[in-house]
């Protein structure tokens, strides 16, 4: 399984179709069971973080303004003049 996994990365544009026919017909399973496995085998990047995590944040007198702006162009039945 593992090998398959480093096969199909390694592989280049259009080649991985014939690397997972091979390894579903030596191990007798459907492409989407073998991809399945693969997913559980292989070590995958977390997602990148954001610069600005953290330090980014409304005043209070921003999200006050932007809270009246919404109830403002809210109609008596609920719709919204603008989002």
């Amino acid at each position: 399984m593992v090998e398959t996994a480093r096969a199909a990365r390694d592989a280049g544009h259009g080649k991985r179709g014939a690397i997972y026919d091979a390894a579903c017909a030596e191990l007798g399973m459907s492409r989407a069971t073998l991809l399945r496995r693969l997913k559980e085998v292989s070590v995958t990047d977390k997602r990148k973080k954001r610069a600005d995590a953290g330090r980014s944040a409304l005043t209070r007198d921003e999200a006050a303004l932007i809270s009246a702006t919404l109830r403002e162009a809210t109609r008596k039945n609920g719709k919204r003049l603008y989002s």
